[in-house]
Parts: structure tokens; sequence; C-alpha cells
């Protein structure tokens, strides 16, 4: 397999799987609580809820395969769950 970032050859013992921005792991789940209306503690203990945030992963998360080091280098946007939640 190739790297999403690099391009070169990467084994898997060597590789991260990523969120793709702009969808990045924050987004996805910020994204998923604001459409069902939820807050992050209506989440932990509710099986159906659990159920549907699967689902909405599995439907709008872009993952992609990269290099270890090429992944831990990249600059990651952070996302507060404070700012909207807090």
């Amino acid at each position: 397999m190739r790297c999403a970032i690099t391009g070169r050859p990467v084994a898997r013992r060597a590789s991260h799987v990523y969120y793709k921005p702009p969808l990045i792991f924050n987004r996805l789940a910020f994204a998923f609580l604001d459409a069902h209306n939820l807050i992050p503690e209506d989440v932990p203990d509710n099986i159906p809820v659990l159920r549907q945030w699967r689902q909405y992963h599995a439907d709008y998360a872009d993952l992609a395969i990269a290099d270890r080091m090429a992944n831990l280098r990249r600059k990651k946007e952070r996302v507060d769950f404070e700012l909207l939640y807090g």
C-alpha cells in the first residue's frame, strides 16, 4: 500500500490510519452530535446512540493510510469540544 501523505510504499506495521481533512474526527463527532441534538454526555452508555454513531462514522468518515512518521509529523487541526459544549 502507499502512504496518502508521501505517496511512498508503506508496510502495515509502519502505518497509521488517519481522518482526512476537512472531516477530522472531532468535526465528524460534532456533526453527529448536532444532527442528533445530543451533547457528549448523552453518548457513553446509550446503546441506540452508539449504534447510530457507528453507522454515521461508517457513512461519513474519510480514512487514509499513512506512514506512521509522516502522520505524526503532519500538522493537525485541533477542534475544542469545550468551545461548543463547555
